[in-house]
């Protein structure tokens, strides 16, 4: 197996990173299942050792024909359906959670407007300027993760003016 010097690009690649760098011991507590029957002499829940199912998980599928979906696959497909239903936001949700991990937020590579008019654009911020400042006061008790939701919608709009601004611009 290829040893991986540089950032994972795929899930496979990932879960081998992640096995080198925390140890099948950690893996194996995160990822560990319990079995339904307790032990017949201390009654503790048996726990299941997940080191096979980790080792598939972080196979290279082009070498081995034991390798499985991993949890990264199986949420990737999760968001390709609800991107297939039309449930972006519900996709974006999960990816901006991961995103925030790791100390960033998630944003469209090209936002394209939704109007006509630079005009009807920018009237379009309202409402989203709106809701976030409701959410912000301090005496609203939404808490962050609203706030925060609130203000990317806000963003995102901006943005969607400054794409339409950049287009017509480039025509002048």
């Amino acid at each position: 197996m290829p040893d991986i010097e540089t950032t994972p690009i795929t899930s496979w690649q990932f879960f081998l990173a992640c096995k080198r760098a925390l140890g099948m011991g950690v893996m194996n507590k995160i990822y560990a299942g319990v079995k339904a029957r307790k032990c017949p002499h201390c009654k503790e829940p048996i726990t299941e050792d997940r080191t096979r199912q980790l080792n598939r998980w972080s196979a290279d599928p082009r070498y081995t024909a034991s390798s499985q979906p991993n949890p990264l696959d199986r949420l990737l497909d999760l968001e390709d359906r609800l991107m297939d239903l039309g449930k972006e936001e519900i996709a974006r949700g999960a990816v901006d959670l991961q995103a925030r991990v790791v100390g960033c937020v998630l944003r469209e590579l090209s936002p394209t407007s939704d109007k006509k008019t630079i005009a009807e654009e920018l009237l379009d911020n309202i409402p989203a300027l709106a809701a976030y400042t409701e959410a912000a006061r301090e005496d609203s008790g939404q808490p962050l993760a609203v706030i925060r939701e609130k203000a990317q919608v806000l963003i995102r709009e901006i943005e969607e003016d400054l794409a339409m601004i950049e287009q017509q611009r480039g025509k002048e």
